[in-house]
């Protein structure tokens, strides 16, 4: 059985202030964008390579 995708998962551990449901959620700071966008980038690229 191949493994699944990463990006499957990826609604799954969404944080939970970035629900559309949330009518105040907080400004996400820069570095935390950017550890998303990593974190995010290293997932396709590892989906990717197999």
């Amino acid at each position: 059985m191949p493994p699944k995708p990463c990006d499957s998962n990826a609604q799954k551990w969404t944080a939970p202030w970035m629900s559309k449901k949330t009518p105040k959620r907080p400004k996400l700071f820069e570095d935390e964008l950017k550890t998303l966008a990593r974190m995010r980038e290293t997932c396709l690229r590892a989906a990717n390579a197999k």
